[in-house]
């Protein structure tokens, strides 16, 4: 019996220190997203009806969705992940006002490097489809190099894409090439080759 709950937590630790070493992050860090704890029932349950509501939301049952993430939501108050969920439905919903408070708070609130990268990507994607590309830029431009690597490699592209939009080449060229620096592989090489060309 000991030897098998030995074996088992060893098991545990290596599946989480892969996680850890996919995210380049660390095991504090993305315990405040609800990541790598045990969670209680009431916890458990409410993390099933986030799960489930992104499922209805993707098939077009968005009514169901809204009212499920709701009851995970104030089941869990303090999950912000949950929060920044919401952000999502809410901005498909036309609720721009209450999406842009929401991301103004969570931006404001002292957590860790997982979740603070997490919001400004959500920040950045929110001023973009709000006709601001230029705040959007300084955000992730503001946060990349601080930024968990699981992060910064998509802070990188999204940077390289937004000065494609405005055309502006040689920024747009130098983060493409971080691009492929940090996560070399077909779809980096196809950005960097597409800016390349244009």
């Amino acid at each position: 019996e000991r030897e098998r709950r030995i074996a088992a937590e060893a098991a545990q630790q290596r599946v989480e220190s892969e996680i850890l070493q996919d995210y380049g992050t660390t095991k504090q860090d993305l315990t405040s997203c609800g990541y790598l704890i045990p969670l209680d029932p009431i916890q458990l349950l409410a993390q099933l009806r986030a799960n489930w509501a992104a499922v209805l939301w993707s098939l077009g049952k968005r009514q169901e969705a809204v009212t499920l993430h709701s009851q995970a939501m104030m089941a869990w108050p303090s999950n912000e992940l949950f929060q920044l969920q919401d952000t999502r439905f809410q901005q498909q919903l036309g609720r721009v006002t209450e999406v842009r408070g929401t991301l103004q708070r969570l931006a404001k609130t002292n957590n860790g490097p997982f979740l603070k990268a997490t919001v400004a990507m959500a920040w950045a994607s929110f001023l973009t489809s709000q006709g601001d590309p230029d705040s959007a830029i300084e955000i992730l431009a503001a946060h990349w190099e601080a930024s968990p690597r699981f992060h910064k490699k998509q802070m990188v592209a999204d940077l390289g894409r937004l000065y494609r939009h405005k055309r502006d080449w040689d920024r747009a060229i130098s983060y493409h090439r971080l691009q492929v620096k940090l996560d070399p592989g077909h779809e980096s090489y196809t950005e960097l080759g597409s800016v390349l060309t244009e």
